[in-house]
């Protein structure tokens, strides 16, 4: 496969929108997905807060369909991802914002790496479950 950037050249690769696994699969993040990403962060990220679980769920799911499904101005689907086990559990998540910058009056597509979870009880193939999560 030959891969050139889309500012760069006429032949442009797409990208599959969903990866088959025997672990699952990896697709853009969806709207009824926002939940379960929430939930996921709230337990990796924020345990302290268990009596709150249910409406800090929901405030958290609101935020992140506004940060990777409602951004202004950037049309397609979200560029964050989500790993589906083949059980249909969400099985992990790795936040990515679109930017576009100028440099010398060339525009440029580039992506904001945020927040990469994995549940720990989820079958993830040969990735380390461990790495990179608290």
């Amino acid at each position: 496969m030959h891969l050139v950037s889309a500012n760069t050249g006429p032949e442009k690769v797409a990208t599959p929108s969903v990866l088959e696994t025997q672990h699952g699969s990896v697709r853009p993040l969806a709207a009824e997905d926002l939940e379960s990403v929430a939930a996921l962060f709230l337990a990796k990220f924020r345990q302290r807060r268990r009596h709150l679980l249910d409406r800090a769920i929901a405030e958290t799911a609101e935020y992140m369909r506004t940060i990777y499904l409602g951004p202004a101005g950037q049309p397609g689907e979200s560029n964050a991802l989500v790993q589906i086990s083949p059980q249909g559990r969400l099985g992990g998540f790795l936040g990515v914002l679109k930017a576009r910058y100028e440099l010398n009056g060339t525009a440029l597509n580039a992506a904001i790496i945020g927040p990469l979870m994995a549940d720990p009880g989820t079958d993830h193939g040969s990735a380390d479950r461990n790495c990179c999560v608290p």
